[in-house]
């Protein structure tokens, strides 16, 4: 298959690290040399995620041995989904690819570049077999459990054991950079935005030294994040929860009115009474704790905040190829105040 694309196509590759510095000389070698044999237009985009070790002396050296790579670093740590959109909002390419550096096979660039070329929906997202999962048998129980609940019952239409791995054209990646959500969810912002994935399915290819395994706990959280900022259905079920309770309530006292009417000698239910108790109090603590979860979200979207902040951005010789030919070329950049902004 020839994945040389014409001369006016540039590929954008986004990569977001974090302490990655013993991995990310071998990452950047491998991946250039595989770019550069297959495409004429390119750049790599390296968005540090808050690195506490050696990465801004081994972004140093690569920048001089390498054409086409540029480096933002954040000023801490905001996590990876938001890593992930610095990227977006800086990549200038036709085709971009986000790839793990830790764990994501670059031999299988190419095909990812050439799919979502030829697909309709602008994307293709990477997925595994789950036969070949190394997750704990509890863990894995829990994801299926929450997949089942997303898709069925929250109707949020999530792909299971899906991946950063994905590609995408200029035309999803515009729309995507048009969302400013402080909370951030890849395959959830797809899915809104309307774009049908082309699943691709690889093995994961992790480096040596370095392991890329979410806890539990922050699975639980991320789970949480996820529910909370892409659907109200919580909300409407704790209230037909609350609903069906008060209902219920209503029932039994108007049982309690009854019996007081017309029986002569009544006994103190005290098993009843607690088990109303009881019932009544774990009812209202769910829609405590769910509405709780709200309006902490709604605190967080309220205040008018960047979702990040770049303290540093550096680049190498970013033209590849012939400058004649190129659309797509960073010359300088913009500050913005808070973000840097590439601009042609």
């Amino acid at each position: 298959m020839n994945s040389k694309l014409d001369g006016t196509a540039l590929i954008s590759m986004v990569a977001p690290i974090c302490d990655d510095a013993d991995i990310l000389e071998s990452f950047v070698d491998e991946l250039y040399g595989c770019l550069s044999t297959r495409y004429e237009n390119f750049e790599i985009v390296l968005i540090d995620d808050g690195s506490r070790d050696g990465t801004s002396r081994v972004i140093d050296g690569l920048l001089k041995r390498f054409d086409g790579v540029r480096y933002l670093r954040l000023s801490r740590k905001f996590g990876l989904e938001i890593a992930i959109a610095a990227g977006f909002e800086t990549a200038i390419g036709d085709y971009v690819v986000v790839m793990l550096p830790a764990v994501d096979p670059v031999a299988r660039v190419p095909e990812m570049i050439e799919s979502v070329r030829t697909s309709n929906g602008g994307l293709v997202v990477g997925q595994l077999d789950p036969a070949r999962s190394e997750v704990p048998w509890l863990q894995s129980i829990a994801y299926r459990g929450f997949y089942w609940l997303c898709n069925s019952v929250l109707d949020l239409n999530l792909i299971a054991h899906t991946t950063y791995f994905i590609a995408l054209d200029r035309a999803l990646l515009n729309s995507l950079n048009q969302i400013k959500d402080k909370f951030r969810y890849l395959k959830t912002l797809t899915t809104f935005v309307g774009s049908k994935p082309v699943l691709f399915n690889y093995e994961l290819a992790p480096r040596p030294g370095k392991a890329l395994r979410r806890g539990f706990f922050e699975s639980v959280n991320l789970g949480i994040d996820v529910v909370v900022s892409n659907s109200i259905r919580p909300l409407r079920i704790v209230s037909l929860l609350g609903l069906t309770v008060s209902g219920v309530n209503f029932l039994y006292f108007g049982y309690i009115a009854l019996i007081a009417l017309f029986k002569q000698d009544v006994a103190a239910g005290w098993v009843t009474l607690s088990t109303q108790i009881a019932l009544g109090f774990f009812v209202l603590n769910i829609v405590l704790a769910v509405v709780s979860e709200y309006l902490g979200r709604v605190l967080v979207e309220s205040k008018e905040r960047p979702a990040y902040f770049v303290v540093e951005e550096k680049n190498s010789s970013v033209l590849i190829g012939n400058r004649e030919n190129r659309r797509n070329v960073v010359s300088s950049t913009v500050e913005t105040g808070t973000e840097s902004v590439a601009s042609a």
